[in-house]
């Protein structure tokens, strides 16, 4: 809650920008290599580098990028209207991602439903 209200502050959320763009390039590294065992290391390292890290530089640095020309063309208050949406936008990725694995629960179970539904009444007839 605190750094959602901080990125409200102008030049405030700049300085938030500035630190977490190498520590977003970091975490991706890390997250990626971590869910990446199962390859050799000389594969894991580079793909956890050069793909994730390299992913999450360019999506921070974009959005850095972004509030900077903000603050620049607007003294920092049209800022305020990109962390709004900033806000939403990770609230309905994050809804996303819960809510699609449960529909494709709901989906397989349809049709595992539909297709044992058929395979009785061609038994009965």
């Amino acid at each position: 809650m605190v750094e959602i209200g901080a990125y409200y502050v102008p030049f405030f959320d700049n300085l938030l920008d500035a630190i977490s763009t190498p520590a977003a390039v970091l975490a991706g590294m890390i997250a990626s290599a971590s869910v990446l065992v199962d390859l050799p290391p000389w594969l894991q390292y580079p793909i956890a580098i050069v793909g994730a890290g390299g992913t999450a530089g360019v999506v921070a640095a974009s959005t850095t990028m972004l509030r900077l020309k903000s603050s620049a063309l607007t003294a920092g208050l049209g800022n305020a209207v990109l962390a709004t949406f900033e806000l939403f936008g990770a609230f309905g990725v994050a809804l996303i991602a819960v809510v699609v694995p449960l529909l494709a629960l709901v989906v397989v179970v349809a049709i595992l439903a539909a297709a044992l539904r058929g395979v009785s009444r061609r038994r009965r007839a």
